[in-house]
């Protein structure tokens, strides 16, 4: 961890401050002939061209079962690349825009922080017992 001139350590927290990730949108390609990755990647160079119609490729990478993975820089790029893709190479290929997931915080803004709901068990278990009694409220015990 890095020192601070008061000679304590920076939390996590004061690192991070005003971070934001940037969000990824991947196009899984795949082919309808059961054509080799290395064929797809051909056939996207020669007919496909991103600096034609103005789109960054941040990188391409074959996946296990021959596909290959696609990641631009944005929404918008993503989508052209697809239409583009469709247009020319719709018969031998097919598409997938992968959204980038919703954060906890993005998920959760409405419940207020509290990201866990808790779990009461079974009404007759004993944790539900004790908690009853030390509450007082003997005529909620089930036995």
């Amino acid at each position: 961890m890095a020192e601070l001139s008061g000679g304590r350590d920076k939390l996590y927290s004061e690192v991070v401050v005003g971070r934001k990730t940037q969000k990824v949108y991947k196009i899984t390609v795949a082919s309808r002939d059961n054509q080799t990755a290395q064929t797809i990647k051909e056939m996207m160079k020669l007919q496909i061209k991103p600096a034609k119609i103005k789109v960054v490729i941040e990188y391409i990478k074959t996946l296990r079962d021959g596909r290959e993975q696609i990641e631009t820089g944005g929404i918008k790029e993503a989508e052209t690349l697809q239409n583009n893709i469709t247009d020319n190479l719709g018969d031998k290929i097919e598409t997938h825009i992968q959204r980038p997931h919703k954060t906890k915080t993005e998920n959760n803004q409405h419940t207020g922080g509290n990201l866990h709901s808790q779990h009461r068990g079974h009404p007759n278990s004993t944790e539900s017992r004790d908690r009853c009694r030390k509450r007082g409220n003997y005529s909620q015990i089930h036995i």
